[in-house]
């Protein structure tokens, strides 16, 4: 087992149900179905979402010691850090699958 010298491990696993809880928050979940987070739909494009999460962690670590809601804004940077990877992945991913035409595109959308 690893010797974590600052407890990542337990941050990990307050990282984790931090997340989780995110799922049943209002935003996340509706009455009529699984409910959709605004985040599925900023992703779509990856470069977009990864520009958003890269943005939101700008936001939260700006104003992390300005509220009283710092330990709360750190979970939320981390959080937007998971997505940013997540977005970045893909992205990359759907790179390397497309086809000659589609990866002219993505050179494009990086350039603009």
């Amino acid at each position: 087992m690893t010797n974590f010298r600052f407890q990542e491990d337990i941050y990990i696993a307050e990282f984790y149900k931090y997340i989780d809880e995110t799922y049943n928050k209002h935003y996340a979940r509706s009455e009529s179905k699984e409910g959709l987070q605004t985040f599925e739909l900023i992703s779509k494009d990856r470069l977009r979402g990864l520009h958003f999460a890269l943005g939101s962690i700008l936001k939260y670590g700006d104003r992390a010691l300005l509220k009283n809601q710092t330990r709360s804004d750190l979970l939320k940077i981390a959080h937007y850090a998971i997505l940013s990877l997540y977005c970045y992945d893909k992205r990359e991913m759907e790179k390397n699958i497309a086809g000659p035409d589609q990866q002219q595109q993505f050179k494009t959308s990086e350039n603009s």
